[in-house]
């Protein structure tokens, strides 16, 4: 479903632009260097979705 909305996704954005950039130009697009902050909470959020489903408590943390 992910590979279906995302060929979707980049099916309509090259289908709305009058001219089309390099490749490396959405290559560099797609691979911008993440924001520390976003890349923290999102690492928490997901080990601890992956705790909850192990069954796991997380204990303090610096949240």
């Amino acid at each position: 479903m992910e590979a279906f909305l995302f060929t979707g996704w980049w099916g309509e954005r090259f289908a709305r632009e009058e001219r089309l950039q390099s490749p490396q130009h959405y290559v560099d697009t797609m691979l911008k260097p993440a924001d520390p902050a976003l890349a923290e909470a999102e690492a928490i959020a997901k080990f601890h979705r992956m705790a909850e489903d192990w069954g796991l408590q997380v204990e303090g943390g610096g949240e």
